[in-house]
């Protein structure tokens, strides 16, 4: 994913008064009104998987496609009652880029996508991070953990590890984990394993939760 895409509940489309709101903060937050989703498929992957750095030209205006974010709506989330703000990979399509593909030099590229997540993140009540169990120790999970924590104090975070490989115990991966729970304050860390179908039955492997955690000082 290389681009911001909002998913909110059907029914907020059939609110004009509420829709009106929402794209108005929108449109301040990002400096760009929201594009619609596509609902043909095959337009809107395309519109998902956007190069970060892909350029927009609008009469005679160029305009980074990462400063632009989708908008989609889903019946699903009508009950819950909330939107679900999709991030761009905060790896690869949310940070790097190749030094020819963008006048910033990495760094400064790196700086500047920290500081729009940090911008537009007063949009979230909670935050959920995905990452796998290789780079929990990355210098660029540790920046993105900074600026949330940094940028919206009070908001919860949560950490998501995908795909880890099943021999490790839970424990194992919580003592990996350890670390960044106390320095950021992380409120609950959940661990899904490979996605194999021999071990199907140990997906969602775990979940922790705050201090009834074994890394509770209290």
């Amino acid at each position: 994913t290389h681009r911001f895409v909002l998913w909110l509940p059907q029914v907020w489309r059939d609110n004009p008064d509420l829709l009106n709101v929402l794209i108005s903060l929108i449109t301040k937050l990002f400096g760009h009104a929201p594009e619609d989703l596509a609902d043909d498929p095959q337009v809107a992957a395309a519109q998902y998987n956007a190069q970060h750095n892909a350029q927009r030209h609008t009469a005679g205006v160029s305009y980074d496609l990462l400063r632009v974010p989708l908008i989609a709506y889903d019946a699903q989330l009508d009950k819950l009652q909330l939107g679900l703000l999709d991030c761009p990979d905060i790896q690869t399509g949310f940070i790097s880029a190749a030094p020819s593909a963008s006048p910033l030099a990495p760094a400064d590229l790196a700086e500047s996508r920290q500081q729009q997540l940090a911008h537009i993140g007063r949009l979230c009540s909670a935050f959920i991070i995905v990452c796998r169990m290789n780079s929990l120790h990355d210098t660029t999970l540790l920046q993105i953990l900074t600026t949330l924590r940094e940028a919206m104090p009070g908001v919860p975070r949560f950490l998501a590890i995908n795909r880890v490989k099943t021999r490790y115990a839970p424990g194992t991966v919580l003592g990996e984990a350890k670390e960044l729970v106390d320095r950021f304050g992380v409120n609950a860390v959940s661990a899904a394993c490979r996605p194999h179908r021999a071990f199907r039955h140990r997906r969602p492997a775990w979940s922790w939760r705050g201090k009834n955690s074994p890394f509770s000082s209290k």
